[in-house]
This record gives structure tokens, C-alpha cells and sequence, in this order.
């Protein structure tokens, strides 16, 4: 970039470097050529500077002329968010980083910036307005090549139903025919194509003016030497503009003997386009860019595949990324939730062991969860329910795995287990009394002097047996009776949900400790498609990807403009 200094800017003899200059130096840096952003809404501005140098050149004042050359070094991907209920996404480059210097006249440096960061502002819909597909068209030609053979030896050549070497000459369609058949004889090379001999084809095209207006058909069989004598084609085309370029593909079954002769008669056709490929039956084909209509946001719901039930809707979604430490399970039981927690029961991946462990969150035929808190079932080994699960974890978090594994230690101390009259309070008082523990319980609804008899005995731990949340929660009159004393589990700073994110190992080893020992317990988990009732169509939304996270995909043709912003969707995809 070429700046012309005007020395009228006032005090700029005050300045080592002054601001306006720096400025029109760096204004590149975020002009819309450079940064994508080229519709109105977005924009991108300096944010930061790594290192700034000033040289020994810029002592001797600014020269009229400077020169700011600058290298874009990194780039930062962006975010893409869809706009509900409208067909359009947002994407962007969050940030990009330049490498600047300034220069004289002559190339002295004045002054060098090294990470120049500017950062995206604003945010534009990138609206889908108009969707196209590649289609195989049929054209109105067909071709046979029968078996047979005339008098002097020669197959016949059947173009749109009719031969050329036997039609009567005074229809004009078939004169117009004969006619670009005879003068395309005449030039026309037909070439065989073999993937992997471009060579022997590039000396046989040496003899060739570049400049002369010569007709080349190239042919071959379907299969890869049919995928890649696309690719050469299209290349030679852009590279030999004079030249006439045909590109015809014949299926594999057809002798090789009969290239040559189907080539010539094909390419001479007045309907003949510059890539055809052919049916076993003579059908000519041709590739069409038409318009499609938006892709379907619905499928048929597959209760084997993951699906997700939200906000009264059953979701078709896509399997899941496992983060590393963590497993998916393929769920085959559920509990009801209790306070937006479920236990489950699956199998992780295509393992015939059977897991349990707790969630919190949607029903779904699938769980991610960590490995360290699942706890293996023996094959005798099932639960009575979700809360026995979920209240064997809340036991021994309660009052932690030592006292709970040697209740010797809570000798003359007892527990206060609050809303005993619900499922999840029942089990917990019956895991701690089946230890040996002392029990207090207050039910749901329990009086002011109730519960001051209860603290007045000065119960060791409080557990919650609460399984909704209410206005006249009695965990709410003991926090306040005796504060900080109480192990509320579901709340989301203290309780099993902090837990499961921060010690996950300690939720396994609380269903290992309560259940190891153990196995007369019944199973009674419902599979999740038996919970969604009426929610289950023939026809559900659909939230699946379009790829694979366990596959891998090859970009061909990806170093152009165009293939960086498909790498880039499918990076963001």
C-alpha cells in the first residue's frame, strides 16, 4: 500500500510516527476485499497489537512517500448460529492477524508491528435465497450399436432410431446430421483415456496447434477412469480455448471395439454436448444444474437412532460427540424424572454390559455420560426403581463414602432425613436404617414445631428427601432453624449435579458401594420410547448433521476460493 504523506497535517513534526499516518497504514487491514465483509452490518476493527518496533530510519522524521506492506499470519474461525423458524445462518471469521512494516522509499523499515489483531463487530444473515442441484439429464439422442455388421465388414451406427448408413437422405434433420458428421470426421481425434497414461496423452497432443480450431473426443468406460476423465477434460478445455473438447463415457459392458465408431457418431450429433455418458440402452446423458427445494426438516422417527424428547416434541438428532473420558449409552430403561433427574439403565456402545448411573436432562434413548460414574450390573443384578438409584447416590454424598461404608463412625449421632413421606425420602431412610444409622424424619409438610423437636435433638447431617420443589418446602424451614447443616442435592451449586461435573468417579463409587453387596433388587425401568405416549409420530422434527463424526471426508479440489469456504462450512459443521 502506497501512502502520500501531506506535510500541511499539523504538529506532524511533533511525531515520531503520527497517528493519521499509522492509521491509513493499517486501513487495509479491515478494508472489505481483504476481511469478507462486504455486507453492510458487519465490519472489522484493530483490537490489539502483539509488538510494536520503531526503527532508526523513523528518527530522521516521516518521509513524504511510506509504504505499508502488509501478511495476514493467522485467522481465527468464527461461529455460525441459525435463526430459528427462518432458512439462514451467521458465519464468520472471529478475528485476523496481520504481520505490518512501513517502509521508505527505498525499502528501509520505519517501523514494524507484529500481530496486529482485528476482530469482527456485527453480525449479518447469510440468507439462503436460491438451492441447486446437479441432476443427470437425458438428451433426445439415442444411441444402438448392434451386434450385427454390414456387407463390407462395418457395424451400424443407430443414432436418435435411425441409421445413418441407410436412412433416406431427404429428411433434413438426418441431412443436417450427415452433414456435421462428415465435416467432424474430418477433424475430429477420438482419443482413448486411461486414468494414470496422461502422459502418453500429453506427447500424442504435442503435434497440435494450441491456436487452430481442433475437435478432440476423448472416451472411455464408466468406473474411475470415467470419474477422472472428467477432471482431465475440463482442465484441458480451460487450458486449449480453441479446442472443441468432447467427453464421452460408455458403460463397461460394451466391446472396445466399439468406442472409436460410438464416439464419432455421438460427437457429430447436432444435440452433442461437451461430457455424455451413456446407458447399457443407449440413453445420452448430461449433467444439469436445476433448482431443488430446501432440504427436509422432518424425518420418520427411528427409535434406534438418537432422538431426544424437548419441549412436548420428539427431535431426531445426530449421534452425539463423546468427550474423552466419557462413554455413550444406548439407554434401555428410564425412571421418572425427580427434579429433572433420571436414572438409567443401557449399554455402551455395542457391549452386552449393562450399566447404571443418573442424568439430568431430556428423555432420550441415549446418554454421554462419564465412565467413572456408571456402575456395571451383574446379570442377577436389577433395581426396584429410579429413585432406589438415585437415593443411593444421595445417601452416601450425604454424609460421605467413609461413614457410609463404616457406620461405626456415626456412633450416637443420627440423621434427619426431610420429606420421608415421598418415594426418594422413603429409600434414603431405609439405605441409612439398613446400615445400622440412626434416623430422624420430618414428612413434606411438617409443622414449625415439628421441626424445632427435631433440631432440638441436634441431628449429625440433614438430607433432602424433596423430589419437587414447592412454596412451603419444609427444607426451606430448617434451612432457616439451622443453617448450613442440610445436604440439598439438587441444588445446582452444591448438589449431584456439581458433583457429576467436577467427581464423577464419586457418583460410581456411591452405586458400587450401595449395590456391590447386594442383588435381590427387581427391575421396574421403562424403556424411553414407552414414555413419550402420544408424543410419538410417524413424521418428527429432524436436527441431524449432514456428517458423520466417525467418519473422515476428503475435499478434492479444495485449494481454490471456493473450496476454502467449503472447508471452512464443513469445519464449522
Amino acid at each position: 500500500m502506497l501512502l502520500l504523506i501531506d506535510i500541511s497535517i499539523g504538529s506532524i513534526s511533533e511525531y515520531r510516527l503520527h497517528p493519521a499516518v499509522l492509521d491509513s497504514a493499517l486501513h487495509f487491514a479491515v478494508h472489505p476485499l481483504l476481511t469478507g465483509a462486504v455486507d453492510h452490518g458487519r465490519y472489522y476493527l484493530p483490537s490489539k497489537v502483539n509488538t510494536l518496533i520503531v526503527h532508526g530510519a523513523l528518527a530522521e522524521g516521516i518521509p513524504k512517500t511510506v509504504y505499508a506492506y502488509g501478511i495476514l499470519v493467522k485467522w481465527t474461525p468464527g461461529r455460525t448460529s441459525h435463526i430459528e423458524g427462518r432458512d439462514c445462518t451467521y458465519l464468520f471469521t472471529e478475528a485476523l492477524v496481520y504481520n505490518f512494516t512501513l517502509t521508505n522509499e527505498i525499502g528501509v523499515p520505519l517501523c514494524t508491528i507484529e500481530g496486529l489483531e482485528v476482530a469482527a463487530h456485527g453480525r449479518t444473515p447469510l440468507t439462503i435465497q436460491n438451492r441447486y442441484e446437479i441432476v443427470d439429464h437425458t438428451l433426445d439422442i439415442h444411441l444402438v450399436v448392434p451386434a450385427d455388421t454390414v456387407g463390407d465388414g462395418t457395424r451400424k451406427v443407430v443414432v436418435a432410431g435411425v441409421s445413418l448408413r441407410s436412412v433416406k437422405l431427404h429428411h433434413p434433420f438426418i441431412v443436417a446430421a450427415l452433414q456435421l458428421l462428415k465435416d467432424q470426421d474430418k477433424r475430429l481425434r477420438v482419443i482413448r483415456y486411461h486414468r494414470g497414461r496422461e502422459m502418453d496423452i500429453q506427447y500424442a497432443l504435442r503435434s497440435l496447434n494450441p491456436s487452430d480450431k481442433e475437435v478432440l473426443g476423448f472416451v472411455t468406460s464408466e468406473g474411475s477412469d470415467g470419474d477422472a476423465i472428467l477432471g482431465f477434460t475440463r482442465s484441458l478445455r480451460k487450458e486449449y480455448r480453441s479446442w472443441k473438447v468432447f467427453c464421452v463415457i460408455l458403460p463397461s459392458s460394451w466391446s472396445q471395439e466399439q468406442y472409436e465408431e460410438v464416439a464419432r457418431a455421438l460427437c457429430a450429433h447436432p444435440l452433442a454436448e461437451e461430457e455424455m455418458m451413456l446407458d447399457t440402452d443407449g440413453s445420452v446423458h448430461a449433467s444439469r444444474v436445476i433448482p431443488s427445494s430446501a432440504p427436509k426438516r422432518t424425518t420418520s422417527f427411528d427409535s434406534e437412532v438418537p432422538w431426544v424428547y424437548r419441549r412436548s416434541t420428539v427431535i431426531q438428532v445426530s449421534k452425539p460427540i463423546v468427550p474423552n473420558g466419557h462413554v455413550l449409552v444406548n439407554v434401555t430403561g428410564l425412571s421418572s424424572d425427580i427434579s429433572s433427574y433420571r436414572a438409567f439403565v443401557g449399554r455402551v456402545d455395542a457391549s452386552s454390559k449393562v450399566y447404571a448411573g443418573i442424568y439430568t436432562g431430556s428423555i432420550s434413548n441415549h446418554v454421554v455420560a462419564h465412565r467413572g460414574s456408571l456402575f456395571e450390573l451383574s446379570d442377577a443384578m436389577s433395581f426396584q426403581s429410579g429413585a432406589e438409584v438415585l437415593a443411593a447416590v444421595i445417601a452416601v454424598l450425604a454424609i460421605g463414602e467413609t461413614r457410609f461404608k463404616n457406620p461405626s463412625r456415626m456412633e450416637d449421632s443420627h440423621i434427619l432425613v426431610t420429606h420421608s413421606n415421598t418415594s426418594l425420602g422413603h429409600s434414603i431412610g431405609r439405605l441409612y436404617e439398613s446400615r445400622g444409622l440412626q434416623v430422624e424424619r420430618l414428612p413434606s409438610r411438617a409443622s414449625v414445631s415439628d421441626v424445632r423437636a427435631v433440631l432440638a435433638r441436634q441431628p449429625k447431617f440433614v438430607v433432602s428427601g424433596r423430589e419437587r420443589v414447592t412454596g412451603d418446602d419444609v427444607d426451606k424451614l430448617v434451612h432457616q432453624l439451622q443453617q448450613g447443616k442440610a445436604f440439598q442435592w439438587d441444588d445446582t451449586s452444591s448438589g449431584i449435579g456439581r458433583v457429576l461435573k467436577e467427581d464423577p468417579w464419586a457418583v460410581g463409587d456411591a452405586l458400587k458401594l450401595v449395590f456391590s453387596d447386594t442383588a435381590d433388587h427387581q427391575v421396574a425401568f421403562t424403556p424411553p420410547a414407552d414414555l413419550l405416549g402420544d408424543a410419538k409420530l410417524m413424521e418428527v422434527p429432524s436436527l441431524t448433521t449432514i456428517f458423520d463424526s466417525e467418519k473422515a471426508y476428503i475435499l478434492v479440489g479444495g485449494i481454490g476460493g471456493l473450496g476454502l469456504h467449503i472447508a471452512y462450512w464443513m469445519y464449522k459443521v
